[in-house]
């Protein structure tokens, strides 16, 4: 393994070849779907209205919409990914030796 002078002339057989050469004829990379949505990995949906009725009210019927909670997540979500980036930025920083 501390050889590699040695082994060079083995590595480099073991690496060439047919199988190892780089094909542009197309032009065209196939990328998974996933990737094509941008940050977002899960679909995004909001959650349907909760309803719930009131006896004493007289029997009425209301409903609690998630949609003004729905829009400020989304509207604040580039915000909470560049939160994270620098928390995580900062996480591997001090695990690498960092103060």
């Amino acid at each position: 393994m501390t050889d590699f002078p040695k082994h060079k002339p083995a590595i480099e057989a073991a690496v060439t070849g047919d199988r190892f050469q780089l094909d542009e004829g197309s032009g065209v990379i196939d990328v998974p779907s996933f990737i094509n949505q941008g940050t977002r990995f899960l679909p995004s949906a909001c959650p349907a209205a909760e309803s719930f009725s009131l006896t004493t009210a007289g029997g009425r019927t209301f409903q609690l919409s998630y949609e003004p909670l729905c829009r400020a997540a989304s509207d604040l979500s580039g915000l909470f990914v560049a939160v994270a980036t620098v928390l995580a930025a900062l996480y591997v920083g001090r695990a690498v030796g960092g103060q």
